[in-house]
């Protein structure tokens, strides 16, 4: 007599794929969870080295480094860190003295080796795990000494920028020039800035923040980006970054440029620089000239809800996108006046 092994039947099998499927669809959104909790503790953990190496700058030199020089010697703050941050073999290469990218005039200021070599070479502790772009723009092909662009080789970006104050230093305090290096009240400007000038303490000025990097959109007219978040308005020649200027479409030959944060050895806003005139992740746009200075430049994640910021003692908070401006302005400030509490930050 023989027996018969009963099988699954049709409407057993596709209840039991129903049944994973449905397991699947809870467990997904928790695994992404997980992951997105992991990205902002390692970012976090970055911002946390890199303001032990600013602190680590200032014992060595007395003051915390520029974040950029006077044009053309515009090697980021980021730069000149680097020995700081183990990263000897790279911060060697970098000269200070020299500009960090070919420059109009190579023959007064050339494009060493060094400073080409490293403009190209990735640095991981400047790059959060949330970008997909993973520190390299696409089309940020880099410009050779020559003033040729290479075929091959990409600028490396960075995630991390520095601070150059509220954005409301103006020469002129009228509300034109958004942001000038020349006039900044944050911890990074034209010039550096002994701790002793930090007034407000380093426990209430930020330091560092989050930056997205470009997708590498071709540049494009029009009066509207196709991404705020990763694109930058660019005015014509020395055009002043007003809140008018930088509206979108306003300014004749204004340009949509998707390389933001393409290049963290140059100390030009949206690059390797930010200041606080936007709030976090701010719906307006990223706006700069061809001057680079001054200019409107957002701190801006991937995180959800807010960015990681570094203060000037090396703490790291994350900030809500709805910080008001004027406890976002004012902890930006190294001497500023009122609305200092960093704890309204969160």
């Amino acid at each position: 007599m023989t027996t018969r092994k009963r099988g699954f039947t049709l409407i057993e099998l596709l209840v039991v794929i129903a049944i994973i499927a449905i397991l699947i669809g809870l467990l997904l959104p928790a695994v992404q969870k997980v992951r997105d909790a992991a990205a902002r503790i390692k970012c976090q953990n970055n911002l946390k080295q890199l303001g032990l190496a600013l602190h680590n700058y200032e014992t060595a030199n007395q003051n915390f480094p520029p974040g950029r020089a006077a044009y053309p010697l515009v090697v980021s703050a980021q730069g000149r860190i680097l020995a700081y941050i183990e990263q000897d073999a790279i911060g060697r290469a970098v000269d200070v003295q020299q500009v960090p990218l070919y420059n109009s005039n190579p023959t007064s200021y050339p494009l060493t080796a060094g400073n080409y070599q490293a403009s190209i070479t990735l640095v991981s502790l400047f790059l959060c795990p949330s970008d997909p772009m993973r520190g390299r723009n696409p089309q940020a092909f880099a410009r050779q000494a020559s003033g040729s662009f290479s075929t091959t080789d990409l600028y490396a970006g960075t995630n991390y920028v520095t601070c150059i104050g509220s954005g409301d230093g103006s020469a002129d305090n009228t509300g034109t020039y958004w942001g000038q290096y020349k006039t900044s009240d944050g911890l990074f400007g034209q010039t550096p800035i002994r701790l002793l000038e930090v007034q407000d303490g380093l426990s209430n000025t930020v330091a560092f923040s989050e930056s997205t990097m470009g997708n590498g959109s071709p540049d494009a007219t029009g009066a509207t980006p196709t991404d705020a978040a990763r694109q930058v308005l660019t005015l014509t020649g020395s055009t002043p970054t007003s809140d008018t200027n930088c509206a979108g479409g306003a300014v004749s030959g204004a340009v949509w440029s998707g390389m933001r944060g393409a290049k963290w050895i140059n100390g030009h806003y949206a690059d390797a620089n930010y200041n606080h005139h936007l709030v976090p992740n701010d719906s307006r746009w990223d706006c700069s000239n061809a001057s680079h200075n001054p200019g409107q430049a957002a701190a801006r994640s991937n995180h959800t809800g807010g960015v990681n910021v570094c203060l000037g003692d090396g703490s790291v908070r994350f900030v809500r996108d709805s910080v008001t401006p004027a406890i976002w302005r004012a902890a930006a400030t190294r001497a500023g006046v009122g609305n200092e509490a960093v704890g309204s930050l969160e």
